[in-house]
Protein backbone atom coordinates (compact mmCIF):
# COMPACT_ATOMS: atom_id res chain seq x y z
CA UNK A 1 0.00 0.00 0.00
CA UNK A 2 1.37 3.52 -0.72
CA UNK A 3 0.70 7.11 0.20
CA UNK A 4 1.72 9.35 -2.29
CA UNK A 5 3.91 12.40 -1.61
CA UNK A 6 0.76 15.15 -2.27
CA UNK A 7 -1.50 12.83 0.02
CA UNK A 8 -2.78 12.51 3.46
CA UNK A 9 -4.23 9.24 4.56
CA UNK A 10 -6.40 9.17 7.58
CA UNK A 11 -7.32 6.15 9.68
CA UNK A 12 -10.29 6.30 12.15
CA UNK A 13 -10.11 5.04 15.47
CA UNK A 14 -11.20 1.54 16.45
CA UNK A 15 -10.05 0.73 12.37
CA UNK A 16 -8.26 -2.30 12.47
CA UNK A 17 -5.78 -3.41 8.61
CA UNK A 18 -4.91 -6.71 8.37
CA UNK A 19 -1.41 -7.14 6.52
CA UNK A 20 -0.95 -10.24 4.07
CA UNK A 21 2.65 -12.01 4.44
CA UNK A 22 5.22 -9.85 2.66
CA UNK A 23 3.24 -6.79 2.69
CA UNK A 24 4.38 -3.23 4.00
CA UNK A 25 2.86 0.38 3.85
CA UNK A 26 4.93 2.87 2.40
CA UNK A 27 4.14 6.77 3.46
CA UNK A 28 5.72 9.19 1.10
CA UNK A 29 2.87 12.02 1.92
CA UNK A 30 1.33 11.64 5.41
CA UNK A 31 -0.34 9.03 7.54
CA UNK A 32 -2.71 10.64 10.61
CA UNK A 33 -4.06 7.58 12.60
CA UNK A 34 -5.77 8.92 16.03
CA UNK A 35 -7.17 6.08 18.17
CA UNK A 36 -8.07 6.18 21.55
CA UNK A 37 -7.67 4.33 24.44
CA UNK A 38 -11.36 2.42 24.24
CA UNK A 39 -10.49 2.20 20.14
CA UNK A 40 -7.14 1.28 18.90
CA UNK A 41 -5.86 1.56 15.36
CA UNK A 42 -4.56 -2.00 15.31
CA UNK A 43 -1.94 -2.89 12.54
CA UNK A 44 -1.63 -6.53 12.17
CA UNK A 45 -1.47 -9.91 9.68
CA UNK A 46 -4.30 -11.23 8.09
CA UNK A 47 -3.55 -15.01 9.99
CA UNK A 48 -6.28 -15.54 12.28
CA UNK A 49 -5.46 -19.19 13.03
CA UNK A 50 -3.29 -21.52 15.27
CA UNK A 51 -0.05 -22.39 14.06
CA UNK A 52 1.35 -24.92 17.90
CA UNK A 53 -1.67 -26.00 19.72
CA UNK A 54 -3.34 -22.45 21.53
CA UNK A 55 -0.72 -20.66 20.33
CA UNK A 56 -2.02 -18.03 17.06
CA UNK A 57 0.01 -16.74 14.31
CA UNK A 58 -1.24 -13.48 15.26
CA UNK A 59 1.97 -13.79 18.91
CA UNK A 60 4.81 -15.01 15.50
CA UNK A 61 7.08 -12.24 14.24
CA UNK A 62 7.52 -11.85 10.41
CA UNK A 63 4.15 -11.95 9.38
CA UNK A 64 4.13 -8.78 7.58
CA UNK A 65 7.07 -6.09 6.88
CA UNK A 66 5.81 -3.06 8.52
CA UNK A 67 5.15 0.96 7.77
CA UNK A 68 7.76 2.32 5.50
CA UNK A 69 8.15 6.30 6.13
CA UNK A 70 9.69 7.25 3.25
CA UNK A 71 12.00 10.35 3.11
CA UNK A 72 9.57 12.82 1.72
CA UNK A 73 7.46 11.85 4.20
CA UNK A 74 6.80 14.65 6.91
CA UNK A 75 3.40 15.86 9.26
CA UNK A 76 2.52 11.84 10.18
CA UNK A 77 1.13 10.88 13.69
CA UNK A 78 0.43 7.71 15.26
CA UNK A 79 -1.59 8.18 18.60
CA UNK A 80 -2.70 4.77 20.22
CA UNK A 81 -1.78 2.69 17.53
CA UNK A 82 -0.84 -0.97 17.87
CA UNK A 83 1.74 -2.34 15.62
CA UNK A 84 2.44 -5.69 16.19
CA UNK A 85 4.22 -8.87 14.54
CA UNK A 86 6.51 -7.51 11.43
CA UNK A 87 9.49 -7.58 10.01
CA UNK A 88 10.10 -3.94 10.72
CA UNK A 89 7.43 -2.30 12.81
CA UNK A 90 7.73 1.17 11.76
CA UNK A 91 10.99 2.23 9.25
CA UNK A 92 11.97 5.67 8.66
CA UNK A 93 13.75 7.37 6.28
CA UNK A 94 15.72 6.24 3.40
CA UNK A 95 19.89 5.41 3.42
CA UNK A 96 21.57 8.39 0.90
CA UNK A 97 18.50 10.40 0.40
CA UNK A 98 17.70 14.19 1.15
CA UNK A 99 15.73 15.04 3.62
CA UNK A 100 14.32 14.10 6.99
CA UNK A 101 11.04 12.17 7.32
CA UNK A 102 9.07 13.16 10.51
CA UNK A 103 6.96 11.84 12.48
CA UNK A 104 5.98 11.72 16.43
CA UNK A 105 4.35 8.80 17.93
CA UNK A 106 2.13 8.86 20.99
CA UNK A 107 0.60 6.02 23.73
CA UNK A 108 1.49 3.43 20.92
CA UNK A 109 2.77 -0.25 21.38
CA UNK A 110 5.13 -1.36 18.78
CA UNK A 111 5.79 -5.43 19.92
CA UNK A 112 6.87 -8.82 18.63
CA UNK A 113 9.04 -8.30 15.49
CA UNK A 114 11.38 -10.12 13.67
CA UNK A 115 14.53 -7.64 13.36
CA UNK A 116 13.27 -4.38 14.69
CA UNK A 117 10.86 -2.51 16.04
CA UNK A 118 11.95 1.45 15.06
CA UNK A 119 14.66 1.50 12.34
CA UNK A 120 15.63 5.15 11.91
CA UNK A 121 17.53 7.14 9.40
CA UNK A 122 19.08 10.04 9.79
CA UNK A 123 15.07 11.22 10.67
CA UNK A 124 13.34 13.19 12.82
CA UNK A 125 10.78 11.23 15.54
CA UNK A 126 9.05 12.19 19.01
CA UNK A 127 7.84 9.11 21.43
CA UNK A 128 6.17 9.64 24.16
CA UNK A 129 4.19 7.04 26.14
CA UNK A 130 4.99 4.20 24.01
CA UNK A 131 6.53 0.78 24.69
CA UNK A 132 8.53 -0.71 22.03
CA UNK A 133 9.25 -4.14 22.44
CA UNK A 134 10.46 -7.67 21.75
CA UNK A 135 12.54 -7.44 18.40
CA UNK A 136 14.79 -10.27 16.86
CA UNK A 137 17.72 -7.86 16.45
CA UNK A 138 17.06 -4.33 17.64
CA UNK A 139 14.12 -2.71 19.48
CA UNK A 140 15.49 0.67 18.38
CA UNK A 141 17.71 1.46 15.98
CA UNK A 142 18.71 5.31 15.11
CA UNK A 143 21.22 5.16 12.48
CA UNK A 144 23.06 8.04 10.02
CA UNK A 145 22.09 10.63 11.68
CA UNK A 146 18.89 12.06 12.77
CA UNK A 147 16.70 14.22 15.87
CA UNK A 148 15.21 11.82 18.33
CA UNK A 149 13.29 12.56 21.24
CA UNK A 150 11.92 9.70 24.09
CA UNK A 151 9.64 10.86 26.71
CA UNK A 152 8.32 8.34 29.25
CA UNK A 153 8.84 5.68 26.93
CA UNK A 154 9.42 1.73 27.65
CA UNK A 155 11.81 0.03 25.29
CA UNK A 156 12.07 -4.21 26.85
CA UNK A 157 13.45 -7.13 24.63
CA UNK A 158 12.70 -9.99 25.90
CA UNK A 159 12.61 -11.78 22.39
CA UNK A 160 12.49 -15.24 22.09
CA UNK A 161 11.90 -16.90 18.89
CA UNK A 162 15.46 -16.37 17.85
CA UNK A 163 18.88 -15.84 19.61
CA UNK A 164 19.87 -12.07 20.19
CA UNK A 165 23.21 -10.63 20.51
CA UNK A 166 22.94 -7.17 19.73
CA UNK A 167 22.30 -4.33 22.04
CA UNK A 168 18.31 -3.54 21.68
CA UNK A 169 18.68 0.19 21.76
CA UNK A 170 21.27 1.40 19.30
CA UNK A 171 22.30 5.03 17.97
CA UNK A 172 25.04 6.25 15.51
CA UNK A 173 26.00 9.31 12.94
CA UNK A 174 26.95 6.58 11.24
CA UNK A 175 26.68 3.39 9.02
CA UNK A 176 28.16 1.81 6.56
CA UNK A 177 26.53 -0.26 3.37
CA UNK A 178 27.68 -1.81 0.53
CA UNK A 179 31.30 -0.38 1.24
CA UNK A 180 29.75 2.97 1.29
CA UNK A 181 29.72 5.73 4.25
CA UNK A 182 26.57 7.58 5.47
CA UNK A 183 26.88 10.04 8.43
CA UNK A 184 25.14 12.25 9.51
CA UNK A 185 25.01 14.87 12.45
CA UNK A 186 22.65 12.67 15.58
CA UNK A 187 20.82 14.33 18.59
CA UNK A 188 19.22 12.17 21.02
CA UNK A 189 17.69 13.03 24.04
CA UNK A 190 15.89 10.46 26.30
CA UNK A 191 14.11 11.87 29.44
CA UNK A 192 12.13 9.44 32.35
CA UNK A 193 12.17 5.99 30.04
CA UNK A 194 13.55 2.73 30.29
CA UNK A 195 15.31 0.45 28.12
CA UNK A 196 16.05 -2.96 29.79
CA UNK A 197 15.91 -6.67 28.27
CA UNK A 198 17.55 -10.17 28.44
CA UNK A 199 20.98 -9.45 27.51
CA UNK A 200 23.69 -7.47 29.86
CA UNK A 201 24.12 -4.47 28.02
CA UNK A 202 20.89 -3.13 26.12
CA UNK A 203 22.74 0.03 24.76
CA UNK A 204 24.96 0.42 21.81
CA UNK A 205 26.77 3.43 20.63
CA UNK A 206 28.43 4.04 17.23
CA UNK A 207 30.29 7.17 16.55
CA UNK A 208 32.33 8.39 13.89
CA UNK A 209 34.67 11.40 14.47
CA UNK A 210 33.15 13.58 11.81
CA UNK A 211 29.43 14.77 12.39
CA UNK A 212 28.07 15.32 15.81
CA UNK A 213 27.14 12.81 18.22
CA UNK A 214 25.08 14.79 21.23
CA UNK A 215 23.31 12.73 23.57
CA UNK A 216 21.47 13.07 26.86
CA UNK A 217 19.54 10.73 29.17
CA UNK A 218 18.05 12.07 31.94
CA UNK A 219 16.04 10.28 34.91
CA UNK A 220 16.24 6.94 32.73
CA UNK A 221 16.39 2.94 34.28
CA UNK A 222 19.22 1.58 31.62
CA UNK A 223 20.45 -2.00 31.31
CA UNK A 224 24.15 -2.13 30.76
CA UNK A 225 25.66 -4.35 33.10
CA UNK A 226 29.57 -3.61 32.06
CA UNK A 227 28.94 0.33 32.30
CA UNK A 228 29.77 2.78 29.52
CA UNK A 229 32.96 3.50 28.31
CA UNK A 230 34.37 6.70 29.82
CA UNK A 231 34.90 8.86 26.49
CA UNK A 232 31.43 8.25 25.53
CA UNK A 233 29.66 9.33 29.38
CA UNK A 234 30.80 12.84 30.63
CA UNK A 235 27.97 15.07 31.08
CA UNK A 236 25.86 12.69 28.96
CA UNK A 237 23.72 11.05 31.87
CA UNK A 238 21.76 12.52 34.71
CA UNK A 239 19.60 10.45 37.81
CA UNK A 240 20.30 7.27 35.65
CA UNK A 241 19.54 4.36 37.29
CA UNK A 242 22.11 1.53 36.21
CA UNK A 243 21.00 -2.19 35.83
CA UNK A 244 18.38 -2.93 38.64
CA UNK A 245 15.28 -4.93 37.41
CA UNK A 246 12.46 -2.56 36.71
CA UNK A 247 10.13 -5.63 38.15
CA UNK A 248 7.71 -5.94 35.04
CA UNK A 249 4.59 -7.39 35.78
CA UNK A 250 5.78 -10.37 33.29
CA UNK A 251 8.36 -10.97 31.04
CA UNK A 252 7.16 -14.65 30.67
CA UNK A 253 7.05 -15.47 26.64
CA UNK A 254 3.69 -14.65 24.97
CA UNK A 255 2.21 -12.79 28.26
CA UNK A 256 3.91 -9.65 28.62
CA UNK A 257 3.01 -6.89 30.31
CA UNK A 258 5.84 -4.20 30.87
CA UNK A 259 3.81 -2.24 33.38
CA UNK A 260 5.89 -1.48 37.01
CA UNK A 261 5.32 -3.86 39.99
CA UNK A 262 4.65 -2.63 43.39
CA UNK A 263 8.83 -2.86 44.57
CA UNK A 264 9.94 -1.26 41.32
CA UNK A 265 13.01 0.87 41.60
CA UNK A 266 11.29 3.44 38.21
CA UNK A 267 9.16 4.05 40.75
CA UNK A 268 8.74 7.88 41.32
CA UNK A 269 12.25 8.54 39.97
CA UNK A 270 11.11 10.68 36.96
CA UNK A 271 11.93 13.87 36.79
CA UNK A 272 8.78 16.11 37.25
CA UNK A 273 9.44 18.70 34.76
CA UNK A 274 9.05 15.54 32.22
CA UNK A 275 6.08 14.75 33.61
CA UNK A 276 4.45 17.77 33.59
CA UNK A 277 5.15 17.30 29.56
CA UNK A 278 3.71 14.15 29.49
CA UNK A 279 1.20 14.20 32.67
CA UNK A 280 -1.02 11.08 31.76
CA UNK A 281 0.56 7.44 31.00
CA UNK A 282 -0.19 5.58 28.44
CA UNK A 283 -3.32 3.89 30.57
CA UNK A 284 -4.62 7.66 30.82
CA UNK A 285 -3.80 7.46 34.28
CA UNK A 286 -1.89 10.72 36.01
CA UNK A 287 1.64 10.63 36.80
CA UNK A 288 2.04 13.99 38.45
CA UNK A 289 -0.11 13.20 42.20
CA UNK A 290 2.23 11.35 43.91
CA UNK A 291 5.87 11.69 45.30
CA UNK A 292 6.99 11.40 41.42
CA UNK A 293 6.02 10.77 38.13
CA UNK A 294 7.29 7.05 37.54
CA UNK A 295 10.04 5.77 34.75
CA UNK A 296 8.40 4.15 31.87
CA UNK A 297 5.26 4.39 30.17
CA UNK A 298 3.44 3.15 32.86
CA UNK A 299 2.45 4.78 35.93
CA UNK A 300 1.75 2.41 38.96
CA UNK A 301 -1.04 2.89 41.10
CA UNK A 302 -1.47 1.61 43.71
CA UNK A 303 -4.56 -0.40 45.31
Amino acid sequence: MFVDSNEVLTIEAGVTIYFHKGSRMYIAGSLIANGTIESPIIFRGDRLDYWLGDLKYDQLPDQWDGIWFLSSSTGSELNYCNIRNTKIGIQIGVLGEEGHSELTIRNCKIDNHSYAGIFAINSKLKAENCVISNAGTYTVALAAGGIYRFLHCTVSNYFSHMPRTEPGFVFTNNVTFENQLFENDLHLYIGNSIIYGSLSDEIGIGISTGPLLEYHFENCLLRQDNGFCEIDNIGMFNNVIISQDPKFISTENYHFNFELDTLSPAKDKGSIVIGNIVPFDILQNSRILDAGPDIGAYERIEK
